[in-house]
């Protein structure tokens, strides 16, 4: 059970990194913070904040290729 405790955790802590990294690029984060909305199990805390986690890692990654071109 530590485990699933120390994965919850680690979640946590990227999603809120990953958030700190969308407000540093403009990009709107507010859709993305579940951090708010988990009232489930520590395995589904981990799902959700997994799954934001990535969608909002790929719209950081579209935001960085589009300021990218820009400079070119």
């Amino acid at each position: 059970m530590n485990t699933r405790k120390q994965l919850l955790t680690r979640a946590m802590a990227v999603h809120l990194e990953t958030l700190a990294q969308a407000e540093k690029f403009g990009v709107d984060a507010s859709s993305y913070d579940v951090t708010k909305l988990l009232h489930t199990s520590e395995s589904g805390k981990t799902l959700v904040l997994i799954e934001a986690t990535e969608r909002l890692s790929r719209k950081i990654a579209q935001r960085r290729r589009y300021i990218s071109n820009s400079k070119k």
